[in-house]
């Protein structure tokens, strides 16, 4: 019974030995290759600008967590940037920067991430190797992470007047989760927005209808694009291939001014409420309030479409991450009031009119967004959205030169009523 025991004990001892050095050849395996490969393609569409085609590359790894942010040209190469493009400051590279917080207060958990509170457990095939330092960077145009799974994230390089908050602390730790980022448009003076900046460098003043409802700035669209469940083993190279599409919505609202022989328009300027502040980087998504609290303000230039006669046609044009109606037609402030200024001159003299008009119809008839319920958010069904206000106006040139001050005035569709 005894010499049984003995036998027993021995292969005991034998099997953890044997179990031990399979672990052992499996993590000087992993450390012999602790990377994998990426490259980068961009296949763009004919409507993207060549100065828009800077993107950035966010790169998450969802299991034992690890953040990755590059800025990439159209070619999919890196961009050296000189200067920051916006608030968010362009913080040193993985391995450089501060390790950051890993308290509870401002992390999450990520997306399939087995973690708890935003913490990276250690990853035992994370071997410390004498190659670390590559991690993060391009060798030999290929860029060099830690294998495993990942989710992809491209959009417009950022532009003035867009943050991503917490976007730093989440390149330099994994504090700040992913799903956590989000596009954000901060409150502007009215007095510093480039739309109303003349070319002796004053700011054109501004006649505020509709306060209560902050400036933000006027976008240029925002090309975007998600992949997940990406897998990237150690030791190998792996293409992504991707084909932004715009997140960004872009309305045209077009209008047409009659005006008498010797009356010439030589500005015009509108303002649109209702315009979403804040959208989710990781699925495109925001929130709406039956209200419209949380969201802004932008102003824009209606250019000159033609000139036939007496017909001057114009429309103005802008970009937002949504934009949304009040809750009634019966309101004259709020979301979805659109303003309009026509400079007019005649005879040496300059006069200024005003409109406002809610959208509250014409943004309800469109299918803007749609709700996704397991989210309780909208996103952006619609990207190209044309809006016919039946916007007619005419112009006298008795109402331009005459001694009246300029000042606001309700104009209905298809008529003046008066001059300013």
């Amino acid at each position: 019974m005894k010499h049984h025991y003995i036998s027993y004990c021995v292969g005991i001892i034998l099997l953890w030995m044997c179990a031990a050095c399979s672990q052992v050849t499996i993590n000087e395996q992993v450390a012999q290759s602790p990377y994998a490969g990426l490259t980068f393609k961009y296949v763009w569409g004919e409507d993207v600008p060549d100065e828009q085609k800077n993107m950035l590359l966010i790169m998450n790894r969802v299991q034992y967590t690890q953040h990755y942010i590059e800025t990439l040209g159209a070619d999919g190469l890196p961009v050296v940037a000189e200067q920051p493009l916006t608030a968010w400051v362009w913080g040193a590279r993985n391995g450089e920067a501060d390790g950051g917080s890993t308290t509870d207060e401002g992390s999450g958990q990520e997306e399939g991430d087995n973690t708890e509170g935003g913490q990276t457990p250690e990853n035992p095939g994370d071997a410390e190797t004498g190659e670390e330092s590559q991690d993060g960077l391009f060798v030999d145009g290929v860029y060099q992470v830690k294998a495993g799974e990942y989710i992809f994230c491209t959009l417009s390089a950022l532009q003035e007047g867009v943050e991503i908050p917490g976007l730093t602390d989440f390149e330099a730790s994994t504090a700040v989760s992913y799903n956590e980022l989000k596009f954000s448009l901060p409150d502007r003076d009215i007095k510093t927005l480039k739309e109303l900046k003349q070319e002796d460098g004053t700011y054109l003043q501004w006649v505020d209808l509709n306060p209560g409802y902050p400036y933000v700035e006027n976008l240029n669209p925002v090309y975007y694009e998600v992949k997940k469940n990406v897998t990237i083993n150690s030791g190998t190279t792996l293409e992504l291939s991707f084909s932004p599409q715009r997140l960004t919505q872009h309305f045209v609202i077009p209008f047409q001014l009659t005006v008498e022989e010797g009356v010439t328009i030589t500005r015009a300027i509108a303002e649109i409420s209702g315009v979403v502040k804040e959208c989710n980087l990781s699925n495109g998504t925001f929130s709406l309030d039956a209200d419209g609290k949380n969201t802004g303000r932008i102003v824009f230039l209606p250019q000159l479409v033609s000139n036939d006669g007496n017909v001057w046609k114009f429309e103005g044009s802008f970009d937002v991450f949504g934009l949304v109606p009040g809750i009634s037609d019966t309101y004259s402030v709020g979301p979805g009031i659109l303003q309009l200024v026509i400079y007019a001159e005649a005879e040496g003299k300059t006069k200024i009119f005003r409109t406002s008009k809610n959208l509250y119809k014409e943004l309800s008839e469109v299918s803007l967004v749609n709700y996704v319920e397991e989210l309780d958010k909208y996103q952006v069904d619609l990207h190209e959205v044309r809006l016919q206000t039946n916007f007619k106006f005419s112009i006298t040139r008795e109402q331009v030169t005459s001694d009246t001050e300029d000042g606001v005035l309700n104009w209905d569709e298809n008529d003046i009523e008066g001059e300013l």
